[in-house]
């Protein structure tokens, strides 16, 4: 019984290692790989660009006012726009 139960453990071990080894390959050397990494960064850097108002300078992420269009504005500037 004990054979059977490492065995099956053995088993399951090797295919999550496979998996994993093929995982690694496919996004170290496949196209694939390649637009997922620069998707990511692309991602980022918009973020950061977002995060940044050209008048008052950076500012944290969760302190941006999201617009009802969907943009994010900073606080600052918001507070001028409401208040004139």
């Amino acid at each position: 019984m004990r054979t059977i139960i490492l065995e099956s453990v053995l088993f399951i071990a090797l295919i999550a290692t496979v998996a994993a080894l093929l995982y690694f390959l496919v996004m170290s050397f496949t196209p694939i790989g390649s637009w997922r990494t620069q998707r990511r960064n692309r991602h980022r850097i918009l973020r950061e660009a977002e995060r940044d108002c050209p008048i008052h300078g950076m500012h944290e992420e969760h302190t941006l006012v999201m617009l009802p269009t969907g943009e994010r504005m900073c606080p600052d500037c918001f507070k001028e726009t409401v208040n004139g």
